[in-house]
């Protein structure tokens, strides 16, 4: 499958903690993903395009995702391994 951007329905600027969980959490929302779904979105597209790679070392006058791809995959892991919870509000 080709990369594309995401629609703008997926966007999460002026979103809470609560509501961008719930929107991971929806798979009318997340692309049709259950948890292990998110991870291979994170896995496939890290390793296939190197977009989600890029973007913790996105180069030159650009500020780079908090953490690691490692971190991020790990806490992923764990937050669907413990349900997906949520923030309340």
């Amino acid at each position: 499958m080709d990369w594309r951007l995401a629609p703008v329905e997926f966007q999460w600027t002026d979103r809470t903690s609560a509501e961008i969980c719930a929107q991971l959490r929806d798979p009318d929302r997340n692309g049709g993903r259950d948890g292990a779904g998110l991870i291979e979105h994170i896995r496939h597209d890290a390793g296939l395009i190197g977009f989600i790679t890029w973007s913790f070392a996105p180069g030159a006058g650009r500020e780079p995702a908090p953490g690691s791809l490692q971190a991020h995959l790990e806490d992923m892991t764990a937050w669907t391994a413990a349900g997906m919870p949520c923030p309340q509000g």
